[in-house]
């Protein structure tokens, strides 16, 4: 075993110092590329502000935002369209933040079945309810991923 002390091992610090900020951008990117370039839906109706953050395998047909009831409470709803864009049965998370009200939900997406899963070429429209929140959120932050089942 080999332990290293003085100039050479402080050498190799510094260099370590310098290229980290480099990987930590280079890892970050990567995994932001990723996903799937930001596509917007053909069916867009929520004026806010969106980040979309898409995997590969999914496509955002619709998004709508609205107010309304939700087992009898007032509600902020949001119905998305996804549909599978893979060649193979794909089971997909959505996660939906409201970045100015500071909360967020999910749902998966189907929901059940035997196996749980969206055929490909297949879509599904599911609703998201935010209970309780007073009028509209001006910016939101979209996550689709795939789901093990």
């Amino acid at each position: 075993m080999h332990i290293e002390t003085g100039e050479k091992s402080m050498s190799r610090c510094r260099t370590f110092e310098r290229i980290s900020p480099f990987l930590i951008f280079s890892v970050m990117f990567f995994f932001n590329s990723s996903l799937a370039a930001a596509q917007t839906p053909k069916k867009l109706t929520c004026k806010a502000a969106i980040e979309w953050q898409i995997t590969a395998e999914a496509v955002i047909r619709s998004f709508n935002c609205s107010r309304g009831k939700h087992k009898g409470r007032a509600a902020m709803i949001i119905k998305a369209g996804i549909k599978n864009a893979s060649d193979i049965p794909q089971r997909f998370r959505i996660r939906v933040f409201l970045l100015d009200k500071k909360i967020g939900a999910g749902h998966l997406v189907p929901r059940r079945g035997e196996p749980p899963v969206l055929a490909p070429g297949r879509s599904r429209t599911i609703r998201i309810p935010f209970i309780g929140t007073k009028g509209r959120a001006r910016k939101m932050r979209v996550i689709v991923t795939t789901a093990s089942w």
